[in-house]
């Protein structure tokens, strides 16, 4: 109940601030509906747990007062973890940021207020650890100094698979699966080699630049040598030099003069290649045909001036090149089946060849822009944003820590094992063979947030226990037995949650919930591994 009002209470707020939807606002409910019951979780336990107390107030007091301060704490850090995102200058990931922070604070709000009333109103008082959790906590405690080098083994072979991440920020996994329209394209990129992506070459020259013949033969050379990379292109200089040669081939005729049908003829004998490619909407025989003064000249010379005319003032027109005859742009499509990478490696060759280009009249070819060139410029930016983000929510949350434990030391250690977690990240995407993306980038910040949790309420359960005059195993061991129970159920549901990211028949939200439910399993798992050799070290009194 708590966490229907805080969805509704966040959906609101966001229909308020930013109303747009996203796969990245899919997948802050998925992460929302899992995290926000976590905090009712807790308490409800701690509420439960305190049964030996019979005044009803006083035991929310109690509860609100240990466990209570816990949450905050969780609640803070968490928040500082996805807001975190909120720095980024990739707006999804801003914007993805902001939902997961509005929702959180409801989460936390919305149990404070109604987990205690609802444990009154209920009678809530069920409460008991399982004998075979007890076993294995027992089991966690006298076998820590084993468990903690098997996990560093871990995170040692995990960062040294750094180098082999793979960045893709291919749009097209976030499409459902089926949809008839995007397998027609890939049918479509897979028959004719071009997506739907426009990208373009900007080329200039001198004042009818594009009227000599020279300038033609060199961008068309261009073209040829671009097509070898495995991509379609399409300009004017093509179908310009099919007319130039033909206009050749009229000039070189023995004859001075030409009869207007001769010349038709010809034109109309390449006019129906040229209709196909789409560069020109018209046709060069139509166009001549409607010429009057053609038809009274039988002088070759007159006749190819005309023709030239007519074509240039037509293609003009038509927007190909602009009215002095000094630009026009090659337009360049991607297969869409490509990966950023090597969509990566295509942009450098079609860069480099336009660069060593030498076009007549003063001319300048650009580099290559476009969709998908900016779609290989946000993958370059994806490790430096996951890792600006990330430093900003450690940092933040290193200082909650420290603020809300009061020492510098126990802030310190309650950290280490969500960074065990991070370090475990490179090692689950490079064995699961998932590519860093536009959402699997704000796992690292999720991590943070999410992990951070379990260590707080672990560490806080140990302080209340050595309060109580608890030696350090004993409270370490008592901390598993009853806290532990309670991250078991609030890593469960969980990973329960995030399985609703799979009704999306979505690619991308596969990989992002998959590799969120395992880093959740990591961070239990580091927090019951590595946790209690922290807390037992000589290095906590």
């Amino acid at each position: 109940m708590p966490l229907g009002y805080a969805v509704i209470l966040t959906f609101g707020s966001l229909g308020i601030l930013a109303p747009q939807m996203t796969i990245l606002t899919i997948a802050a409910i998925a992460l929302l509906l899992g995290l926000g019951v976590d905090y009712s979780i807790y308490l409800a336990n701690r509420f439960a747990e305190e049964r030996d107390i019979q005044d009803l107030v006083e035991r929310v007091e109690k509860t609100l007062g240990r466990t209570g301060k816990a949450v905050l704490m969780c609640a803070v850090t968490t928040i500082v973890g996805f807001g975190s995102l909120m720095t980024s200058n990739m707006p999804p990931m801003a914007n993805f940021g902001l939902a997961c922070t509005i929702g959180i604070s409801f989460a936390f709000i919305s149990a404070v207020i109604l987990v205690p009333c609802l444990c009154i109103i209920l009678k809530f008082e069920k409460h008991k650890t399982e004998p075979r959790w007890k076993k294995f906590a027992n089991f966690i405690i006298k076998h820590r100094k084993r468990l903690f080098p098997i996990a560093i083994f871990f995170v040692i072979m995990s960062l040294l698979l750094i180098p082999i991440v793979k960045t893709d920020v291919n749009f097209y996994e976030s499409a459902p699966e089926g949809v008839p329209e995007l397998e027609s394209l890939f049918e479509y990129s897979n028959v004719f080699g071009s997506g739907t992506n426009l990208n373009a070459l900007v080329v200039e020259t001198d004042a009818d630049g594009f009227k000599n013949p020279e300038v033609i033969e060199a961008i068309y050379k261009m073209e040829e040598e671009i097509r070898t990379t495995g991509v379609s292109v399409v300009s004017i200089a093509d179908e310009i030099k099919k007319i130039n040669d033909l206009l050749g081939q009229i000039a070189n005729l023995e004859t001075p003069e030409l009869a207007y049908n001769e010349v038709i003829d010809a034109v109309y004998q390449i006019d129906a290649e040229i209709m196909k490619t789409g560069v020109f909407s018209f046709s060069i025989g139509d166009e001549l045909e409607k010429n009057e003064t053609l038809k009274q000249t039988t002088i070759k010379e007159k006749i190819l001036d005309i023709i030239q005319d007519i074509i240039y003032e037509t293609v003009a027109e038509n927007g190909l090149i602009n009215e002095d005859y000094s630009k026009t742009v090659i337009i360049v499509y991607f297969p869409a089946d490509k990966s950023v990478q090597e969509q990566e490696i295509i942009v450098g060759k079609i860069n480099a060849i336009a660069s060593k280009t030498n076009i007549p009249n003063n001319g300048h070819i650009s580099k290559l822009v476009g969709q998908d060139v900016i779609t290989v410029e946000v993958n370059k930016q994806i490790m430096g944003s996951q890792a600006s983000s990330l430093t900003i929510a450690l940092l933040l949350v290193l200082s909650c820590l420290i603020i809300g434990f009061s020492s510098i030391k126990i802030g310190s250690f309650a950290l280490i094992p969500v960074l065990v977690v991070l370090a475990w990240e490179p090692g689950a995407l490079v064995s699961l063979n998932i590519p860093l993306n536009m959402l699997n980038l704000t796992v690292a910040s999720i991590m943070v947030g999410t992990g951070i949790d379990y260590s707080i309420q672990m560490t806080q359960r140990v302080k209340e226990e050595r309060a109580n005059g608890l030696s350090k195993i004993d409270a370490v061991t008592t901390a598993v037995e009853t806290t532990g129970w309670s991250l078991v159920g609030a890593a469960t549901t969980t990973i329960f949650a995030l399985l609703a990211v799979y009704v999306a028949n979505t690619p991308m939200l596969f990989q992002f919930g998959t590799v969120v439910i395992l880093l959740i399993g990591f961070s239990f798992l580091a927090t019951m591994c590595v946790l209690p050799i922290i807390l037992t070290s000589r290095f906590v009194k």
